[in-house]
């Protein structure tokens, strides 16, 4: 089914564009072979909006089920065995009790999935089922009664009772930056600006969590761009003192230490990403220091030896040495990001910057998509195709950089395998390799956004742009 595509270069429009003006002026350009990954994220998008959509309980709601039984497309009426990496805690449902919890937390790259293909096919359904979850979601958070932003108190919604469920471990569920602020505001101004106030409230104390700021400080600042709220800039500015203070501290120190996964050179890029975008948003002088705190976040996390060429990894301490943990290259975890995970943010980071660190970012990035150049999952592993999708945007990069062939076969190479592992009998694809059911928790909407990227890139569509691949965090 998709060994066509691996003849590569007889779909990129620059070579049929030369082929075109060497050939005479008689001769039919040569065809472009059709990319067979776009109809799989389709069927994937038309069973969740035609069988995933919360028609059951007391009420209906527009919010699409976390979890579904792969073959009758309905919610599970067990509780299947958790992907390896995903704490029970985390999964979208009562402790113990069956998967019937619906999050959009766990649906951001879904609904940036479904607003792309609204674009790509000009048929409202996608955008308009992207809009009902998340209108819902913004004019329903007084439900849970919860003071914070939501992807610190977390946001999980029992379709069959209609009552939310309370998330005991906000810090092991997903880390995603939330990056539909726009559309939000569009949808419900108020209640958007509630949210991105309440970021103030969660972070006001306790200790530095570089990421998390990163993801307060972009929502204010968006609250901001969207409202002229000259207050919201007093608040960010509290709020982004701890993360300047912490950032100058590990800077200056000849031997900076990181024990957890917070404290993480991934979650130290995390914030240089958030703080940069946030300087887009807000005037001066706030934006110079929300710049210098992100370039000092960059030196923080290049300072690290990402020892990518001999370890296959990127260092998972401030302090690194040859004992010193690195990523895995396909064993995913909510707490621990993969290298294609920490690999995307460098991507994030190169794309978005122009600078000497452009360049160590460029490397890293070369380095990391090498890493998967020959390496698949063993036998053991339970791979997400979280991990997949990453994976493939790497190799993309990549090729968008260096213009080699081999990343974007090798792009083509992980999407088939991707397939044939997580569509099986189903155009739901499963939580896992190892797992028989759909939970959205391990990422399908990140691998479906990687497929669109791909079927993008081979025929070479630039008229609609496929969201970057980077929210996870």
């Amino acid at each position: 089914m998709f060994e066509h595509c691996r003849r590569i270069k007889m779909s990129m429009l620059p070579v049929v564009l030369v082929a075109a003006v060497a050939a005479p002026a008689s001769a039919a350009p040569r065809p472009v072979p059709p990319s067979p990954y776009l109809g799989v994220v389709y069927r994937y998008a038309d069973a969740l909006l035609q069988h995933g959509r919360d028609t059951h309980g007391p009420q209906s709601t527009s919010l699409i089920l976390s979890a579904l039984d792969r073959k009758s497309l309905a919610p599970l009426t067990n509780r299947p065995k958790a992907p390896s990496g995903v704490l029970e805690s985390a999964r979208a449902g009562e402790p113990d009790g069956l998967l019937v919890g619906a999050s959009p937390l766990h649906d951001a790259n879904l609904l940036r999935l479904l607003y792309t293909l609204s674009e790509l096919s000009s048929k409202p359904v996608y955008r308009d089922a992207a809009d009902g979850e998340l209108r819902w979601f913004l004019q329903n958070t007084a439900l849970t009664k919860t003071r914070g932003a939501p992807w610190d108190d977390g946001f999980l919604w029992n379709v069959l009772t209609d009552q939310p469920i309370r998330v005991a471990d906000t810090s092991r569920g997903p880390n995603r930056a939330w990056l539909l602020w726009d559309r939000s505001f569009e949808l419900a101004p108020d209640v958007s600006k509630q949210w991105a106030l309440a970021a103030r409230q969660q972070h006001s104390t306790g200790d530095i969590s570089p990421h998390r700021l990163g993801f307060a400080l972009r929502a204010m600042s968006s609250a901001y761009q969207q409202t002229h709220d000259e207050a919201l800039l007093g608040e960010m500015e509290k709020l982004l003192e701890p993360l300047e203070n912490k950032s100058l501290e590990l800077v200056k120190s000849t031997g900076a230490t990181g024990g957890s996964s917070e404290q993480s050179p991934a979650s130290w890029l995390s914030a240089a990403i958030d703080c940069d975008g946030a300087s887009r948003r807000v005037a001066l002088p706030l934006a110079d220091r929300l710049r210098s705190v992100s370039k000092r976040c960059d030196v923080i996390f290049l300072s690290v030896s990402h020892d990518l060429q001999r370890r296959n990894g990127f260092s998972s301490r401030l302090q690194s040495s040859d004992a010193t943990p690195v990523t895995s290259l396909w064993n995913a975890s909510l707490s621990e990001p993969t290298t294609a995970h920490v690999a995307m943010l460098c991507v994030s980071r190169y794309e978005n910057i122009g600078s000497s660190l452009n360049i160590r970012y460029r490397e890293l990035i070369h380095a990391a998509a090498d890493c998967y150049a020959d390496s698949l999952p063993s036998d053991g592993d339970d791979t997400w195709p979280l991990t997949f999708g990453q994976a493939i945007s790497l190799q993309l990069a990549a090729w968008r950089s260096t213009s080699r062939q081999q990343y974007l076969d090798r792009a083509i190479k992980l999407a088939d395998i991707a397939v044939q592992t997580f569509w099986t009998e189903s155009p739901l694809p499963k939580a896992s390799s190892k797992s028989d059911h759909y939970e959205s928790i391990t990422g399908s909407d990140t691998l479906g956004l990687a497929l669109v990227e791909l079927h993008l890139t081979i025929l070479g569509i630039t008229a609609v742009r496929c969201p970057p691949n980077t929210i996870d965090r």
